[in-house]
């Protein structure tokens, strides 16, 4: 799967209107050390040769989030083609204002697009209301991640029913 990563992204709920686009390296995750303060080094998965680094970008082209996704089978469906994404970060001061939910919302797109049955995630539990608010559905128990040290819960979204 190859993506585009230039588009406009309405939020119809919000009047705001964000541009996603590539994120360079440097950008994501200084973006991830400051807000998720565990990243301040590429993750797993972040240098896969199929992963996308993408940011919503204000008017004036500043990264006010971050996410990485790419093409990869989920573990109880392996033979359905599937989305990761992962490293999702959003500054402070643009959280809870709608701009978070445009990166889901992307990678949920680009998903549809390239004929993703699932897309996924392992997220903090902390950030599961979120996830829940926009139509994920939490798979199994919390888990403490071993990379992040932090608890964390599987979630997916159901692009095929």
């Amino acid at each position: 799967m190859r993506f585009a990563v230039d588009s406009l992204n309405r939020n119809p709920r919000s009047l705001l209107t964000m541009r996603v686009s590539a994120a360079a390296t440097r950008e994501l995750l200084d973006l991830r050390s400051e807000v998720l303060r565990w990243a301040r080094v590429a993750v797993p998965g972040d240098e896969a040769e199929a992963a996308m680094h993408v940011a919503a970008r204000d008017q004036q082209g500043r990264a006010e989030g971050v996410v990485s996704f790419m093409p990869h089978s989920y573990p109880e469906r392996p033979r359905e083609p599937a989305i990761y994404f992962l490293g999702m970060a959003v500054r402070q001061d643009r959280q809870r204002r709608r701009t978070g939910s445009s990166l889901p919302a992307y990678v949920l797109q680009r998903g549809r697009e390239h004929g993703a049955h699932v897309v996924w995630a392992d997220a903090r539990e902390s950030a599961l209301p979120f996830y829940l608010q926009l139509g994920g559905t939490p798979i199994g128990s919390a888990y403490r991640d071993t990379v992040t040290g932090l608890v964390d819960r599987r979630v997916i979204f159901e692009l095929r029913r």
